[in-house]
């Protein structure tokens, strides 16, 4: 008796799982976010949860002349990450408004400058793992009849330097700005 109803539940699961997926769009792409320091360029896959939801993954590298805006009076960071995002949107389509939260994580290198600091410390590396989480709002238009879409979004959230290798480097407040030009398949 339980293995029919479970049968029959797992029947009805990927019936409705397969509607679900029949009437979704996914998408990859690239996206390219700037911010007062530095710049992020990400792949990024949008996967379909719904008719308006998504989330949003990507690969990264980031890169920022932070100059004396950390705790040195020049920071230089690159390094590479990760992102995982939700999105609601609007419209049922996936284009125009949409507003969410995305989660970044970068594993970065800052060489620091301290031209004040102490005699033989003025020069020196920081390994660093910065989380980022922030909240998105973006839009997003169709190109023509094609599946190309071209987003552009605000971010506004934090810097967090979860794990550092040597002197603590700059965190804090971040607004970033991005572009992403997708393919829906």
């Amino acid at each position: 008796m339980w293995r029919r109803s479970c049968l029959t539940g797992l029947v009805v699961l990927a019936s409705v799982g397969a509607v679900a997926v029949a009437d979704c769009t996914r998408a990859v792409g690239i996206e390219l976010q700037r911010y007062p320091v530095g710049t992020t360029g990400s792949l990024v896959y949008r996967h379909p949860l719904g008719e308006r939801s998504v989330m949003w993954f990507g690969v990264g590298y980031n890169d920022a002349d932070r100059e004396d805006e950390g705790e040195f009076d020049d920071e230089q960071a690159s390094g590479a990450g990760l992102s995982a995002g939700y999105r609601r949107y609007l419209e049922s389509d996936r284009i125009g408004w949409s507003f969410g939260g995305r989660l970044d994580l970068w594993d970065l290198e800052v060489d620091w400058i301290d031209q004040l600091g102490t005699p033989g410390q003025t020069r020196g590396t920081t390994d660093t793992l910065v989380l980022q989480p922030t909240g998105v709002a973006a839009h997003g238009w169709g190109l023509g009849r094609s599946a190309w879409v071209v987003e552009v979004s605000v971010a506004l959230g934090a810097e967090i330097n979860t794990r550092t290798d040597g002197p603590d480097v700059g965190e804090g407040a971040i607004l970033l700005g991005g572009v992403s030009l997708l393919k829906r398949f």
